[in-house]
């Protein structure tokens, strides 16, 4: 099973049924989304969950809201996943049908039950809008990752929840990826998959 989780806060309603709805939409079936809002319960994703009348899909919140972008959320929510995989899909980003089922099959493919097993996917996406400045103009090269076509995303990477729960997650720099992506590079190999297959909207 891939676990999906969906930090969000504050967002309309189209926002939040695009990416439920491409979530829906995936050719791979074997997966769970937790739709989770950082810092308090929210009427409007929990309606949306319960319209769509899939099991799979599931709503969540924490009381612990931090202003962290939703690192401390994500760690929070990895703890409640059942997935072996996991992908970590903005609510605002769009996902084409076959992002699971190429990312997964690459990964599993690659596994050959040594220590050097690929722990990650990463594939490309397009980033629509403006970076933040401090990332500097893409591509910016994180440390043992490689920036395929723009930065690094959340949404551009499955991984192993072994991987996951296996380093360091105290929050020491700005964003999210900047701490949890970069240990991943360093301590594990991955494999690309040379599509695009989200979009940073």
């Amino acid at each position: 099973m891939v676990s999906i989780i969906t930090p969000t806060r504050s967002r309309p309603s189209h926002i939040i049924e695009r990416c439920v709805d491409s979530v829906i939409d995936q050719t791979y079936k074997d997966w769970e989304q937790i739709i989770c809002s950082d810092g308090f319960s929210e009427a409007l994703p929990s309606f949306i969950v319960e319209s769509r009348k899939d099991p799979r899909l599931k709503y969540s919140f924490s009381t612990n809201h931090k202003e962290d972008h939703a690192f401390s959320l994500r760690r929070e929510m990895l703890d409640k996943a059942s997935g072996e995989l996991i992908v970590f899909w903005d609510d605002d980003n769009y996902y084409c049908p076959t992002y699971l089922e190429k990312m997964v099959n690459k990964l599993e493919n690659s596994q050959n039950n040594n220590p050097s097993s690929p722990m990650f996917a990463i594939c490309q996406i397009i980033h629509f809008g403006p970076l933040p400045i401090k990332w500097g103009t893409p591509p910016k090269t994180l440390t043992g990752v490689p920036p395929i076509l723009y930065n690094v995303d959340s949404s551009q990477l499955l991984i192993y929840k072994k991987a996951l729960l296996s380093i360091n997650w105290n929050r020491n720099t700005g964003y999210f990826f900047e701490s949890v992506y970069e240990q991943l590079g360093n301590k594990y190999s991955y494999v690309v998959v040379d599509e695009i297959l989200a979009l940073h909207l």
